[in-house]
């Protein structure tokens, strides 16, 4: 398949079976702008692209390098772009297997951005780079600046933000330990607080429902 752009992000199927894949572009290509793709495995083709040249944006860099989810029950896509931006668009997909045809018709993407001290005082870059885990109706993942989030799909707002110091391109993993309790692992790589391209970043532990450090 074509899809006009270079792909640098985590390509993901769809989990429900339904032919089709999801993927980003990471740079601009012959002139394109980076976005995220939809695309029919029965036919190669693009069945929809979304998130260059977004206004809604501050920053202004539209790759999508993360791996987006789908949530199957509400047949929403859900995908964090580096334009700091946080996008859920149901996608109205409609397949039929015996007739080899598929196509999705997107409601209009419901969005949220932020910005952090870091980001306003000019510091450090906006945007989402890593994949998202998900549980329930609560996101959680990791962007440029060094905040890792947790947002409430359901409002689009932010639950909690924890300062885990320098970027992250590291997809986090959630744990629902024996207390009962949820937690999630995620490292930053060294970026912003390198000092001559060395430096130490740490592995952290965190309270998936406030966001406190346990260890790292």
């Amino acid at each position: 398949m074509w899809l006009g752009a270079c792909v640098k992000g985590t390509a993901c199927l769809d989990p429900r079976g339904y032919p089709l894949l999801y993927v980003g572009s990471g740079i601009y290509t012959r002139g394109a702008s980076p976005r995220m793709f939809v695309v029919s495995l029965i036919d190669g083709k693009i069945i929809y692209q979304h998130g260059n040249n977004d206004p809604f944006a501050i920053r202004d860099w539209s790759a999508f390098d993360s791996s987006p989810l789908v949530d199957a029950e509400s047949d929403t896509l859900i995908w964090p772009g580096e334009n700091g931006i946080l996008y859920t668009i149901k996608l109205n997909t409609e397949y039929d297997k015996e007739a080899g045809t598929i196509s999705v018709n997107p409601d209009t993407p419901v969005k949220t951005r932020y910005t952090s001290y870091y980001s306003t005082e000019g510091k450090r870059y906006l945007g989402y780079e890593a994949s998202a885990s998900i549980v329930d109706h609560y996101l959680f993942t990791s962007e440029n600046g060094c905040l890792f989030q947790c947002v409430d799909l359901n409002t689009m707002e932010l639950v909690w933000a924890q300062d885990t110091k320098d970027d992250s391109n590291s997809s986090p993993l959630f744990e629902w330990d024996k207390d009962g309790n949820g937690y999630l692992y995620t490292a930053p790589s060294l970026h912003w607080t390198a000092n001559n391209n060395e430096g130490a970043i740490s592995i952290y532990k965190l309270d998936a429902a406030t966001g406190k450090i346990i260890w790292e």
